[in-house]
């Protein structure tokens, strides 16, 4: 498998087999419809809702998340483009590690996405009772073919 530039597409600098891919469905056409998205979670294992969340906001939270990795060297600026400089200066930088990750995942932008909103609608008509998220995000900022 390929990006769509030509480059293979990797995790942990392996090629990952062509025979693992298949195009996602999109299940966007099953929102307000919480038997529709049970049943494609239930057969798929995943639900591919485009454009569900509101662009604004996950552009805002992206742009938090990438700016505290400028200021740690692992993100080039502009910040909201996400470009991996492939290098981190985090350990020369940051005294301690998880305040450091606690503090990127405890963001505003990124919480009001995550911890409100429209991807609460969407889960508790999915599960049909209130839910609540998770207190602390797990972010993973891993530089291209390292995943």
């Amino acid at each position: 498998m390929h990006t769509s530039d030509g480059i293979p597409i990797k995790s942990n600098g392996h090629d990952i087999p062509t025979d693992l891919y298949r195009d996602l469905t999109d299940h966007t056409g099953h929102i307000g419809d919480p038997e529709a998205l049970r049943a494609a979670l239930q057969s798929d294992g995943y639900l591919y809702l485009r454009s569900a969340l509101d662009a604004d906001h996950v552009l805002a939270a992206r742009e938090e998340v990438f700016k505290r990795l400028v200021e740690v060297g692992e993100v080039d600026e502009p910040a909201i483009d996400g470009i991996s400089t492939g290098v981190s200066k985090r350990e020369d930088v940051v005294d301690n590690q998880a305040s450091y990750w606690k503090s990127v995942c405890e963001g505003s932008a990124l919480r009001g996405v995550t911890h409100s909103g429209r991807m609460l609608e969407i889960a508790e008509s999915l599960h049909g009772e209130p839910v609540s998220p998770f207190d602390f995000l797990w972010l993973r900022a891993m530089p291209p073919g390292k995943a």
